[in-house]
């Protein structure tokens, strides 16, 4: 009889492996901490993922260093990308994992 693939116990999707760490904030993919995803951000969506990490939305976070919205949106799903996360959600939690250096967020 054929084992069931695990899932993540948030979002149900199977799972190619053993891939998900649990943190404060849900489980995270163990992809997340790729060191050379971290190394991947410029010190731009460093700054974005620390204005995300206090709660900002999109358009506030625009407002606040000057760009579009859309700009940030791109950003976003760059460190997504570089971060191996699928949320904004896993991002956050990874801010303190990726902030080797101390991520610069504008006053």
């Amino acid at each position: 009889m054929p084992t069931e693939a695990p899932r993540c116990p948030t979002c149900g999707q199977i799972l190619a492996h053993d891939t998900m760490l649990n943190t404060v904030l849900g489980p995270v993919p163990a992809s997340a901490l790729r060191p050379q995803g971290s190394r991947q951000l410029s010190p731009r969506q460093r700054q974005i993922l620390g204005l995300m990490t206090k709660g900002l939305r999109n358009k506030v976070i625009a407002d606040a260093m000057d760009i579009t919205e859309g700009t940030v949106k791109i950003q976003i799903t760059a460190i997504f990308k570089a971060l191996g996360v699928k949320n904004r959600t896993q991002a956050i939690a990874m801010a303190p994992t990726v902030a080797a250096t101390p991520i610069e967020v504008p006053e």
